[in-house]
């Protein structure tokens, strides 16, 4: 059935595109903080680019570089499903996208302390497999033909 709908925006609340915009804005910036731990390390140390980890950089440095890179890794993925996600459930595409990001943060404050600490954000995935699960189920509402809402 090929009836015509009507735009998201007209039948959904105001702000919920608005939710999971404002999740990837604050995820942009988080990003860029840890960007900018890096060059502060960078300084730090005495650490020039291109030079990344090694065996003779120091551990606290290595760890800000893990926390960028690991986060660097993961990001198009993250944005994939969060926009993705956020056509068809707006509202639990942004909540799940925010424990991502919370989890990103506290996973970073601990790996910047210790390696093991790096644990105090794992709960990110829990945010991670609901973006992904929310996702699947848009596509699949998609292949029906129904509308996800």
């Amino acid at each position: 059935s090929s009836a015509a709908r009507p735009p998201a925006s007209t039948f959904l609340p105001f702000p919920c595109p608005l939710l999971v915009a404002l999740v990837g804005v604050i995820m942009f910036f988080v990003h860029n903080v840890f960007t900018l731990k890096v060059a502060m390390a960078r300084k730090k140390y005495g650490i020039l680019p291109p030079r990344m980890i090694d065996s003779e950089t120091p551990d606290e440095y290595n760890r800000v570089q893990r926390v960028h890179l690991n986060n660097t890794e993961n990001l198009p993925s993250f944005f994939f499903f969060l926009l993705a996600s956020g056509i068809g459930f707006p509202i639990p595409a942004a909540v799940s996208g925010l424990v991502y990001v919370l989890g990103r943060i506290f996973g970073a404050i601990g790996y910047y302390k210790a390696a093991k600490k790096r644990s105090w954000g794992s709960f990110f995935h829990v945010g991670e497999f609901a973006l992904v699960v929310l996702t699947a189920v848009f596509a699949f509402f998609l292949i029906l033909d129904k509308p996800a809402y």
